[in-house]
C-alpha cells in the first residue's frame, strides 16, 4: 500500500478558552483500499510554574469530504478520543471505514481542555483507492492432449488475498474435455481488476481427446489348403470398441477377440481375395482411429507331378500324370496359368512394362515396345518361385511341381543364389547378341557365337545388377534353371518328344538364323513341319530354347568321377567351389541317344545310359557325357533330329568355342 500526507492546516477557533493547549502533532491520514488510517500524538498539558493551568481532556476528529471542515460542526465527527495519544502508530492508528473509494477526505484535529477550551485544528486528507488486482493468465500451455495422466493448467498472479476461485472450477483433469477456471474478487469494495471491472473473470482450458490408430502385426495373410486359418494382433491406441467388415464373406470368415483378428476359410476353400478392415469407434478420450485393412489371399496350393517310366521306350505313353496334374490336359493353356510366366522388359535387373503375350512387339496396354534396339533393356521371360522335387526309383522318375512358393518338401533351387532365395528368375527371349561389349536380348541380331565359356559369362555380367559372380545379377542360363524349364516342358505336354510337341527349330541348315520373327506366335508354337523347314521353335516365351544355337550353361561341371556338380553363383569354367551332387554314367559316353537319366533334382536328366535309342523313342534326344566338361544344351543348326529339351552336351572344356554355340541371358 501507499502511505503519505495529503496536506495539513492550522485553523483558528472562536471557541477557545482563555488557555489553549498547543495543537496535535505528527497528523498523518495514509488512504486504503476504502478506509483511511489515521495517527496523531495529542497535545500535553499547558504548564507554568509546576502550576497545571490548561489540562488536556480529548480529541475531536471532524471528517468532511471534498474540503476542510470550517469548524467542528462542519463535517461528521470520526472519534472523539479522550484516551491520550490512543492513535499515536500505526499500529494502533484509527481506521475509517466510512469512506467512498475515489473521494478526497479532509481530517481536522480538534484538542480540547477540560475547560472546554479548543485548540486550533490541523487538517489532513486523504483519498481511499480500489486495489488493482491483475487478472490470472495461464503461464504454460492450455491444452493437453489425452494420455490417461492428471493434468493442471500453470497460473500466472493467482493472488490469494484478493482472489476467490469458485468452488465448481476445476484445476485439474483427467479425461479429454473443455474445462473452466473463475475467478472473483474477495472484497469488491476494495478491490477492482486492473481492467477497471469487477465481475468474475473465466479462463478456459482442454484436454482434447488423442488420436485412436490400430496398427496390425501384419497387413497381408495368404491362407491355403494346408493353412485355413490364420491370426493377426491388433495394436489400438484408444478405448473404442473394434469391429470388422469383410469385403468378402464368401470365401473367409473374420472376427476380433480381444487383440486378436481371426480369419478363416469358409468350408470348401474357395480361392479369392478378401479386404478385412479393422475400425474403432471414437470415445470421449480417443478419436475414431482411422481403417486399417488386412489383405486376405486364399489359394489352393496344387502339385502337380508327371511320371517317366524309362521301360517304356513310348515317349508319350511312358509319361503318366499324377496328384492335381490328373484334371489336366497336356499343352492346355491352364498350365500357363498354373506355372505364372509372362514376358516383360527388364533394364538393369530393374522389371519394365510386361509385354503383351500374343505380340511381342508391343506392352500390354497397346503401346509399341522397344525390342530391337533395346533402350527399354532386353526382351525377358519372368518365371515366378515354383517348388520342384525329382526323384527316382527303380525305372520311374518323378517330377513334381508346386505353386506354394514355400513348401519345405520342395526344393527352390532355381530361384536360389548362393543363401538367398528370389521370388523370380528371368530368361532372355532371345539368344543373346554381342552388343557394345554386353550379351543382349533382342529381336532381328546376329546370334553371338563362337566364344568360349568365360567369354560369354564375361558378356553377360558386364549388364551389371551388379558386376561379379556373387550375389543377384546377370549370368548365363543356369543349371538349375534349365531343369525348372524341362519339368515345364514335361508337365505341360506329357511327352519325351520335343520335336513333335514344339518342333525341331532350326536344326537342317549351315548356318545360323538371326533372332527375332516369333513375336506374334504367343508363349508356345510348334513350328510345323517335324524336319526341313527351318523355322524357329517357341517355348514358355522362349525363342529358340533349343536348336539354332547351341547355350552355354552356368552352374554345371562334370567332374572327373563322372559326378554332376553345382552352384548358384560364383560360376566358374572349372567347377571350383561347386557342389558335388549325384552320379553320371560311370565312365564316358560317346554322342547318342539317351536311353536313361540321372532323373534327381540336382542331377536333372543328365544321360546314364546312351545307345539303344532313336528319335523317336525314349528321351528321342541324343546326348554325350566326358569327364572335367562344361554343358551345352539344345543342339545347333545342323542338329537336325538330335536336338531338343533334353539334348545335353557335356563334352567342351575351358577353351572350346565353336560356331554353333552360343549364350541366353539371365537374370536371377
Amino acid at each position: 500500500m501507499a502511505y503519505g500526507i495529503v496536506s495539513s492546516q492550522s485553523t483558528a477557533t472562536n471557541e477557545a478558552a482563555a488557555i489553549e493547549l498547543d495543537t496535535v502533532d505528527a497528523a498523518v491520514a495514509t488512504a486504503g483500499a476504502k478506509q483511511v488510517s489515521l495517527t496523531w500524538a495529542d497535545p500535553a498539558n499547558a504548564v507554568l510554574g509546576g502550576a497545571v493551568l490548561a489540562k488536556w481532556a480529548g480529541t475531536l476528529v471532524v471528517r468532511k469530504a471534498g474540503s476542510a471542515p470550517q469548524s467542528r460542526t462542519d463535517g461528521t465527527v470520526v472519534v472523539n478520543s479522550t484516551t491520550r495519544d490512543a492513535y499515536a502508530s500505526l499500529e494502533n492508528a484509527l481506521i475509517d471505514e466510512n469512506v467512498t473509494n475515489g473521494t478526497t477526505y479532509y481530517y481536522s484535529f480538534y484538542p480540547y481542555t477540560t475547560a472546554g477550551g479548543y485548540s486550533e485544528p490541523v487538517t489532513v486528507s486523504a483519498t481511499p483507492y480500489f486495489v488493482e488486482v491483475t487478472v490470472p493468465t495461464f503461464s504454460g500451455d492450455s491444452s493437453f492432449t489425452y494420455d490417461t495422466n492428471s493434468h493442471t493448467p500453470g497460473i500466472t498472479n493467482p493472488d490469494s488475498d484478493y482472489i476467490d476461485i469458485t468452488s465448481d472450477s476445476t484445476l485439474t483433469a483427467t479425461d479429454a474435455g473443455t474445462y473452466t477456471i473463475t475467478f472473483q474478487l474477495k472484497d469488491t469494495t476494495r478491490q477492482k481488476w486492473k481492467d477497471g471491472t469487477f465481475t468474475e473473470k473465466t479462463l478456459t482450458w482442454y484436454i482434447p481427446a488423442a488420436a485412436g490408430s490400430i496398427t496390425l502385426s501384419s497387413y497381408t495373410l495368404n491362407l491355403d489348403v494346408a493353412s485355413t486359418t490364420g491370426t493377426v494382433t491388433i495394436t489400438q491406441v484408444g478405448d473404442g470398441e473394434l469391429s470388422v467388415n469383410n469385403s468378402n464373406s464368401e470365401v473367409v470368415t473374420a472376427s476380433i477377440s480381444g487383440a486378436t483378428l481371426t480369419v478363416s476359410r469358409v468350408s470348401g476353400n474357395p480361392v479369392g481375395t478378401a479386404n478385412i478392415t479393422v475400425s474403432a469407434a471414437g470415445t470421449a478420450n480417443y478419436g475414431a482411429a482411422t481403417s486399417t485393412a488386412l489383405v486376405v489371399t486364399c489359394t489352393n496350393y496344387k502339385t502337380m507331378t508327371v511320371t517317366i517310366d524309362e521301360s517304356n521306350s513310348n515317349p508319350e505313353t511312358c509319361c503318366v500324370y499324377a496328384d492335381d496334374a490328373t484334371s489336366m490336359t497336356p499343352g492346355s493353356d491352364a498350365w500357363d496359368t498354373f506355372f505364372g510366366h509372362y514376358p516383360v522388359m527388364l533394364n538393369a535387373g530393374v522389371e519394365g512394362k510386361k509385354l503383351d503375350p500374343t505380340n511381342f512387339g508391343q506392352y500390354t496396354d497397346g503401346t509399341t515396345a522397344d525390342i530391337t534396339n533395346g533402350s527399354e533393356g532386353d526382351a525377358m521371360v519372368a518365371f515366378p518361385r515354383r517348388g520342384l522335387k525329382i526323384s527316382k526309383s527303380g525305372n520311374v522318375i518323378t517330377v513334381s511341381m508346386t505353386d506354394n512358393p514355400n513348401d519345405p518338401n520342395f526344393e527352390y533351387m532355381a530361384h536360389r543364389r548362393g543363401d538367398t532365395l528370389k521370388d523370380k528368375f528371368y530368361i532372355g527371349v532371345y539368344m543373346g547378341s554381342e552388343i557394345s561389349s554386353k550379351l543382349r536380348s533382342l529381336k532381328g541380331k546376329t546370334i553371338a557365337n563362337n566364344k568360349t565359356y568365360s567369354a560369354f559369362s564375361t558378356l553377360a555380367k558386364a549388364n551389371g545388377a551388379p558386376a561379379g559372380n556373387g550375389g543377384s545379377g546377370y549370368s548365363q542360363h543356369g543349371w538349375y534353371q534349365l531343369i525348372f524349364l524341362q519339368a515345364m516342358y514335361l508337365l505341360k505336354y506329357k511327352n519325351l518328344n520335343s520335336q513333335t510337341t514344339i518342333g525341331r527349330g532350326v536344326a537342317d541348315t549351315n548356318a545360323s538364323v538371326a533372332t527375332g520373327g516369333t513375336e506374334t506366335w504367343g508363349m508356345d508354337k510348334k513350328n510345323g513341319a517335324v524336319s526341313g523347314n527351318n523355322e524357329h521353335m517357341k517355348l514358355f516365351g522362349i525363342e529358340d530354347l533349343y536348336g539354332n544355337v547351341w547355350s552355354w550353361i552356368d552352374g554345371f561341371w562334370f567332374d572327373s568321377s563322372h559326378r554332376v556338380c553345382t552352384a548358384t553363383e560364383n560360376f566358374n569354367d572349372s567347377g571350383s567351389g561347386y557342389t558335388t551332387r549325384d552320379q553320371g554314367a560311370s565312365s564316358d559316353q560317346s554322342w547318342n541317344w539317351s536311353t536313361k537319366a540321372i532323373g534327381t533334382t540336382h542331377g536333372g536328366f543328365v544321360s546314364t545310359s546312351t545307345g539303344s535309342g532313336s528319335e523317336t523313342t525314349y528321351y528321342c534326344d541324343s546326348c554325350d557325357s566326358v569327364a572335367s566338361r562344361l554343358l551345352a544344351f539344345g543342339g545347333g543348326w545342323n542338329g537336325a533330329g538330335y536336338v531338343g529339351m533334353f539334348c545335353l552336351h557335356v563334352n567342351d572344356g575351358a577353351s572350346g568355342a565353336s560356331a554353333d554355340v552360343g549364350s541366353r541371358l539371365m537374370w536371377l
